[in-house]
């Protein structure tokens, strides 16, 4: 029953219990003194039931029932008063059980409305508690899984700078550059959300280090970047970079002839998709399998999937809502990972 029809009701049932009212205290059919006082029952519902209004009609709409009755009892107590005493002391057994009718219905009402006034708001304050508990607990699994994600980072990366320290000051200087950079981002972004172009930003100075370390073996590219002109997308920092870095690995650091990694952003009217292709070896066919279910085990921070495990339940947390994803393209020769997120990650 919706909120209106609650009201018909009372109205209707305001009504009736003024028409019985009057019948007993006048011995009388009174059709139009029972509108009356039932208009007047359905006005002092209206005023009274402010403070309840907000509560779900299967509540609240026993609560305006029982100030209805309540009023057109008390109206029809008042209604007969206005013949006189000596009609008042004929009638005085009808009165008194009215009145007292009126009262302990009163009292009830009100008992109920402040049990279930004081019950809302004792929920509403537990809710409040208990999403704030939860927002913590996600922000510290975040932090946790950003803190298995730093290090491995930051050991490939400085690995990377100190191979080509000795062979080309030029590079050094630019790695340095870029590491100094990079770790400010990371360092700042790791266990908050982020603008996705600052993520992206940060792959791509990952990917010139990674290049300048393995030359010609390693192509790559980042597509798409000027689609997020004038957009803002958040995501958990340091999201992409893992994927990214595995990327490299797989497909490049660890294969005589190198290969390829190509990061390209795509939007629609709903979601941003985010592709990590390589042309390397492709996912171990169990992990693949567990990534398709959503089951990724856990094997550790390095290798066997650790990374791409700390990615997916870095999503899950970000979006409890389950509208975003990380999936891969069976087709796709190589590894192809699909990060989708909704446009509105603002």
């Amino acid at each position: 029953m919706t909120h209106a029809w609650a009201s018909v009701v009372s109205a209707a049932l305001g009504v009736l219990v003024a028409l019985g009212a009057l019948a007993v205290l006048h011995q009388d059919f009174l059709p139009l003194q029972a509108l009356l006082v039932g208009g007047f029952a359905v006005l002092a519902q209206n005023l009274v039931r402010l403070p309840w209004r907000h509560l779900p009609v299967y509540v609240s709409v026993w609560l305006d029932m029982g100030v209805v009755i309540s009023a057109a009892l008390l109206a029809a107590v008042a209604h007969a008063l206005t013949y006189g005493l000596p009609y008042m002391v004929l009638r005085l057994p009808e009165l008194s059980t009215l009145f007292v009718g009126f009262l302990l219905l009163g009292v009830t009402v009100g008992g109920m409305a402040y049990t279930h006034l004081r019950l809302a708001t004792e929920v509403d304050t537990q809710g409040r508690r208990v999403a704030e508990l939860e927002r913590t607990s996600l922000e510290s699994r975040l932090s946790a899984l950003s803190a298995q994600i730093n290090p491995h980072f930051l050991f490939n990366t400085l690995n990377t700078l100190a191979q080509v320290v000795h062979e080309d000051e030029d590079a050094a200087e630019d790695l340095v550059t870029d590491l100094s950079a990079m770790m400010r981002m990371g360092l700042r972004s790791s266990a908050r959300r982020v603008p996705l172009v600052e993520e992206l930003d940060l792959v791509r100075r990952l990917l010139r280090i990674e290049a300048t370390r393995l030359g010609e073996r390693l192509s790559w590219s980042v597509v798409g970047l000027k689609k997020l002109d004038g957009i803002e997308i958040l995501v958990p920092g340091l999201l992409v970079q893992p994927l990214v870095e595995n990327a490299v690995k797989y497909a490049a650091a660890d294969l005589v002839n190198g290969g390829r990694v190509e990061v390209e952003l795509t939007i629609d009217t709903e979601f941003v998709r985010l592709s990590i292709e390589d042309d390397g070896p492709g996912l171990p066919a169990e992990i693949a399998t567990e990534l398709a279910a959503g089951t990724l085990r856990k094997r550790g921070t390095e290798g066997a999937g650790g990374g791409l495990r700390n990615c997916v339940e870095r999503i899950r947390l970000a979006w409890p809502q389950g509208n975003a994803s990380l999936t891969r393209d069976p087709n796709f020769p190589g590894t192809r990972l699909i990060l989708t997120i909704p446009l509105e990650s603002t």
